[in-house]
């Protein structure tokens, strides 16, 4: 008798037990791997002493919300790798100093300063022809000297003309003085030396005065 209740007390449980099975068979949800992605391999990282990691990223499911990435416990996520930029070259500085300028000489080297110490050529007596006193010359006058009626005397810019103590220049034809403000002509005395330099080579012991020379005359025929 007791056998028999004994058989049956288990035949019980063993259905009990295979009714609570099949029901948490039922609401059990599966678990599973998805899509596993292959072994990456973490390139070295910047400010990083430690070697490349080997990460092995899982991917649970479940049925209420879908995939989730996990990833492996204190690994660190894996940035971009850096990517180097064109190093571009200097740039060569460019000079801005101005061009150099070159000294100006105090006195301009013009006609309007003759120089110093010209040749001199001699004037004496009757001028017959058209004649022409060329400049960067000293005309010094060591007589009086005319100009025939009807005759051309040209003296060109640039000349200095000098008259020995009391001579004149006269004039019965026609005087012709071509200078410009660029280019001077000068009637002084011998004794001036700032034009034309020293002519009577006397060095300081002589300076140029008023009545040093008498006078450029036109006459009535002249002008």
């Amino acid at each position: 008798m007791r056998s028999r209740a004994f058989a049956l007390s288990l035949a019980v449980l063993v259905v009990s037990l295979a009714i609570l099975g099949g029901a948490l068979a039922s609401a059990a949800q599966p678990v599973g791997v998805q899509d596993t992605p292959p072994l990456t391999v973490s390139p070295p990282y910047p400010n990083r002493a430690d070697s490349p990691r080997i990460y092995l990223p899982l991917v649970l499911a479940d049925a209420t919300s879908g995939a989730q990435p996990v990833q492996e416990p204190g690994a660190d996520q894996p940035s971009a790798v850096p990517t180097s930029e064109p190093t571009s070259l200097p740039e060569v500085p460019t000079s801005t100093s101005p061009d150099p300028v070159l000294p100006t000489p105090e006195t301009p080297l013009t006609d309007t300063v003759p120089l110093a110490d010209l040749p001199v050529i001699t004037h004496c007596g009757t001028i017959a022809a058209n004649e022409t006193w060329a400049g960067g010359y000293v005309h010094r006058l060591t007589c009086g000297v005319t100009v025939n009626n009807g005759v051309t005397l040209t003296v060109a810019a640039g000349a200095v003309v000098k008259f020995n103590a009391g001579l004149s220049l006269s004039v019965n034809g026609t005087l012709n003085a071509e200078g410009t403000s660029d280019s001077l002509v000068y009637f002084t005395s011998f004794k001036d030396d700032t034009v034309g330099g020293d002519t009577n080579g006397d060095g300081t012991a002589s300076a140029p005065a008023k009545g040093d020379w008498e006078k450029v005359y036109l006459t009535s025929a002249g002008r």
